[in-house]
């Protein structure tokens, strides 16, 4: 079977960057690739979600988990980032 050589860019580290910058208004929050051992009282992470692989094209997507201690700044939160990844 015919397999192209070729690498996808890590861009995880760009992403988060980008939410950090765009939530900076947002106390408290921590932005990471997986949840830390100890919760923070707000938190967003950033998941990366691989598909199939068919001839050098790869179904691959991104999505954003958000924690807050209350049930209020968990939505808005989330909103931002939706507004965050609009951005990008």
């Amino acid at each position: 079977m015919f397999r192209p050589q070729y690498r996808y860019p890590i861009v995880t580290g760009l992403m988060l960057a980008h939410y950090r910058t765009e939530l900076a208004s947002w106390t408290g929050l921590t932005c990471a690739g997986k949840r830390p051992a100890s919760m923070p009282k707000r938190l967003l992470t950033l998941r990366e979600d691989g598909g199939p692989d068919d001839l050098g094209v790869m179904a691959s997507g991104f999505g954003v988990n958000v924690w807050a201690d209350s049930e209020v700044d968990a939505k808005n939160l989330a909103l931002d980032a939706v507004a965050a990844t609009l951005s990008l």
